[in-house]
This record gives C-alpha cells, structure tokens and sequence, in this order.
C-alpha cells in the first residue's frame, strides 16, 4: 500500500487551495516577468522574483 503524503498550506498557495474550495481554478503568476507557475511557489523560477499576482 502506498502512503499518500500529506498537503501542506502555506502562505505562498493558501489561494489556490480557498479557490478550489470555491469552485474556481487559479494560477500564480510572477509579478515582473509574468511566468506562470504552478504549483505555487515563494519564488519564481525563471527570474527568481518573490512578487507574484
């Protein structure tokens, strides 16, 4: 049998966690060079900004 591991919210994805929740599908996006990502993340991977929308 395989344990699943378990989903930790942090301040960086508790959005798209409360949108789901809602019914409503969400997406990070860097602030400065508009990457999205996902999943959601502190930092950017491309450009390594901390801003994000």
């Amino acid at each position: 049998m395989t344990t699943v591991p378990r989903l930790t919210i942090t301040q960086d994805n508790e959005f798209w966690f409360n949108a789901v929740r809602e019914g409503r599908l969400e997406i990070q996006r860097c602030s400065d060079c508009h990457t999205l990502r996902h999943p959601p993340g502190p930092a950017c991977p491309v450009c390594r900004s901390f801003e994000w929308d």
